[in-house]
């Protein structure tokens, strides 16, 4: 009999677990840096994914600590979901790793490893219209998941605006003159705009995916007509 009790128990029990619903913590970072003013803002959120159900905001116990300090909570009063900041005037840092407990209560660490790009100029020394002109820089290629954005202002207003979207091959992006028929001359600045979206893979104890945006420092230039 007590044979048979601890059967059927052990049944339910299984069955139980397989009917569990798996439950998932995410986690969704979004990063920008501005070299002009060395101002680097970070934003962090946190839920759990019951498949099939719902999701909830999820707040590690111990708050979320990046690059030596704690970030500071903002509560949104349900109005969006609320999430931790970080705003300081620094470096640009090598690594940017996320510590927290999870909601199985262990340690997590999660890191961001970007390095921009440097030394951009304009191969030609001006920019022609005509025949386009080539972006060249030290460092990496741009990667598949890299966007590289190109913003021209001349007299303080943005009179174009490109993207390179996927990896470079080479260290270098050529613009051509059909993207710039309606330039006028004068003379104004270029700031790239290196954009890197990434998941976690989703096998991770924590899934969830970085969003980074790092704007380089203006290059003075000048737009001439031949």
């Amino acid at each position: 009999m007590r044979l048979m009790f601890f059967l059927i128990f052990s049944a339910f029990t299984i069955a139980a677990c397989q009917n569990a619903p798996e439950e998932k913590l995410l986690a969704d970072y979004k990063v920008r840096y501005i070299a002009s003013s060395q101002n680097l803002t970070i934003q962090a959120k946190y839920k759990t994914v019951i498949k099939g159900k719902k999701e909830v905001s999820f707040k590690p116990a111990l708050g979320v600590g990046v690059l030596g300090k704690t970030m500071e909570y903002k509560s949104m009063q349900g109005v969006a979901p609320d999430y931790y900041s970080y705003d300081h005037r620094t470096k640009f840092p090598d690594k940017i790793a996320f510590q927290f407990e999870d909601n199985q209560h262990q340690f997590v660490e999660q890191s961001i490893n970007f390095k921009p790009i440097s030394s951009i100029q304009i191969k030609e020394k001006v920019i022609r219209p005509d025949s386009g002109f080539t972006l060249v820089w030290q460092g990496d290629t741009l990667r598949k998941d890299e966007e590289l954005v190109i913003l021209l202002e001349i007299g303080g207003e943005t009179v174009l605006k490109l993207s390179k979207v996927g990896q470079s091959y080479g260290k270098k992006v050529y613009i051509r003159r059909e993207q710039l028929e309606n330039l006028q001359p004068g003379k104004g600045t270029i700031t790239l705009v290196q954009k890197r979206y990434q998941r976690y893979p989703t096998e991770s104890s924590v899934s969830g995916s970085y969003i980074l945006e790092y704007y380089h420092l203006p290059i003075e230039t000048e737009v001439k007509k031949e």
